[in-house]
């Protein structure tokens, strides 16, 4: 081979090679680029699924709080409670199971209290429902399930909010 082809040959390999590796680091960037962005999202959808849970505790005292019925139909079920286990279904798996059930004691809490509730006795609903008593199961499953949650919200917590 003559000294002008090496060259050539020489030449055109190093381009080749730099063009490869150019390219090898631009997807070797690009992947940890996209995994980082993922993790991202998912502390941002954490926190955002906390926050909503967070609110959802609140329902218990409105829903105690409501003196007409008219109040306690426009608290039929808790919006923070559906959003928070919409994110754990799109994002978080681990915490769907722990979710749904808070989210089904919420209701089955809501149901003992209309059941006890009575518009003609003036006190809230969450009075009326102590003196009937068939509220403090519920509210104690609800207790229960809450506390489930809280401690999956903080086991998993490592696990999401790498960023």
């Amino acid at each position: 081979m003559s000294p002008e082809l090496q060259i050539a040959v020489i030449a055109s390999s190093a381009t080749i090679l730099g063009v490869v590796i150019s390219q090898a680091i631009s997807i070797g960037l690009s992947v940890f680029d996209k995994k980082n962005k993922k993790h991202i999202l998912l502390r941002q959808k954490y926190e955002e699924m906390m926050f909503e849970f967070h609110d959802s505790l609140k329902y218990i005292q409105d829903v105690q709080n409501c003196e007409t019925l008219e109040q306690l139909f426009e608290h039929g079920r808790s919006p923070q409670a559906g959003k928070a286990l919409g994110l754990a279904l799109l994002y978080f798996p681990d915490l769907v199971e722990p979710l749904e059930n808070y989210s089904h004691s919420q209701v089955s809490f809501y149901q003992s209290i209309i059941s006890s509730f009575n518009p003609s006795i003036p006190h809230n609903a969450g009075a009326q429902a102590v003196v009937e008593g068939s509220y403090l199961a519920p509210m104690k499953k609800l207790s229960t399930h809450k506390q489930v949650v809280m401690d999956a919200l903080v086991s998993n917590a490592k696990k999401y909010t790498k960023a």
